[in-house]
């Protein structure tokens, strides 16, 4: 073999070891990345079914109905779940009515699935220099899931793995912690002997003007009956009022005495059902629905024993928001729905639970954007406590014979 064939089959040697090589590598990174492969990019879709798996666990798989989709037209378990979240109004698609479930899901992307979940509400249409995701970013990262800011965010892709551990650190206790809760708010609304102390704090921002007014409720359960004292005060005219409420379980009774017509006001009155539910005073009232929420259960402290669960709000209407603010007197019932267009930026709430399972307090936070300029801030905070001996009371005699009056 000449010197020159002996060349050429080395260098034909070299090449095939170097095309052995490259493909031994490349099949050692494929079974890397199907052993591992978390590193790699999460589609739309992949994202969408570990989603609502997590932050919907009791969802029912797919309902009946239209694909909304163009691009959608196989069965698929990511097809069943971009669907869902469509019809919740937390996936919108695209503009040419495409889902795009194969493309890979952007950080921005997936925190504005998670804030929309949450119950955020985009406002950043409302100022032209916001960026479109940046109310979903700052939600996110004020309650700490985000370690990063927002510039190092923008126009990459998230991993499986950052995925996941972005998901499982905010849904993942949802479930325990949902039934947890209603557990404890059913025990909580069984008529019994405690009290409960409401303060809160509203600011209603109306044409530019802030009205600045406090409210604060003591109530006691007294066997059949409760008895409220509210007191309100309004920084804006330093107007102070107290109202004092006696009603049974099922408020046919109502006793008002208000601080400012005493002598005017007829003590007690046996009032017609009708009546309580057009009422404007915030009257023990359950502030949210919390079959409605989502919860974050934390870590429980083994010294104090508590237990802190964050829940928020979601799938709320116009119709939910406009029921709660009237609950506690913000709104008139007598306000018109179609006058009234409610965005909600934010329903937070926190509640405190010690290790015997009793709610000690809770806090929470609701803002509200109405038609779309003026807007209400809501801060409270519930505190429960036993009443002790005198929770015996019995309804007054003048109570069960008080006259019948339709209000």
């Amino acid at each position: 073999m000449s010197s020159v064939n002996k060349k050429i089959l080395k260098l034909f040697l070299a090449i095939m070891f170097l095309i052995f090589v490259s493909v031994s590598t490349a099949n050692s990174v494929r079974v890397k990345a199907d052993d591992n492969n978390k590193n790699f990019y999460i589609s739309r879709g992949e994202f969408a079914n570990i989603l609502v798996n997590l932050a919907f666990p009791n969802w029912d798989g797919p309902k009946e109905g239209d694909n909304f989709f163009t691009d959608l037209d196989e069965p698929s378990l990511n097809k069943d779940s971009i669907l869902f979240l469509y019809k919740k109004g937390i996936l919108r698609g695209y503009p040419d009515k495409t889902a795009k479930s194969n493309k890979s899901i952007t950080y921005f992307e997936a925190f504005a699935l998670i804030s929309r979940t949450l119950g955020v509400v985009d406002i950043s249409d409302n100022d032209n220099n916001g960026h479109w995701a940046l109310t979903y970013f700052n939600v996110l990262k004020e309650e700490g899931f985000l370690k990063k800011g927002f510039n190092e965010y923008e126009n990459k892709i998230i991993t499986r793995r950052e995925a996941e551990e972005l998901l499982n650190k905010i849904f993942s206790n949802q479930g325990d912690a949902q039934d947890l809760v209603i557990d404890l708010i059913k025990s909580k609304n069984m008529l019994k002997s405690y009290g409960r102390k409401d303060i809160y704090r509203v600011v209603l921002e109306k044409d530019g003007q802030a009205y600045v007014s406090i409210v604060e409720i003591y109530t006691k359960f007294l066997k059949e009956i409760f008895h409220q004292i509210i007191s309100m005060k309004s920084f804006d005219t330093e107007d102070f009022s107290e109202i004092e409420i006696y009603a049974d379980k099922n408020y046919n009774y109502l006793n008002v005495v208000s601080s400012k017509n005493k002598d005017n006001c007829q003590k007690w009155i046996k009032i017609k059902s009708t009546f309580t539910n057009s009422i404007n005073f915030p009257m023990f009232v359950e502030h949210f629905d919390y079959s409605k929420c989502l919860f974050r259960l934390e870590k429980e402290d083994s010294q104090e024993g508590l237990t802190k669960l964050i829940y928020y709000v979601t799938d709320s209407s116009n119709q939910d928001i406009k029921t709660i603010l009237e609950k506690i007197g913000v709104v008139s019932q007598n306000t018109n729905q179609q006058d009234v267009n409610f965005t909600v930026e934010k329903i937070r709430g926190e509640v405190y639970i010690d290790k015997t399972g009793k709610i000690l307090k809770e806090a929470y936070e609701l803002k509200i954007y109405i038609n779309p300029l003026n807007r209400i801030t809501l801060n409270g905070l519930s505190e429960y406590f036993e009443i002790g001996e005198d929770g015996e009371f019995e309804i007054p005699e003048e109570v069960r014979n008080a006259p019948l009056m339709d209000i």
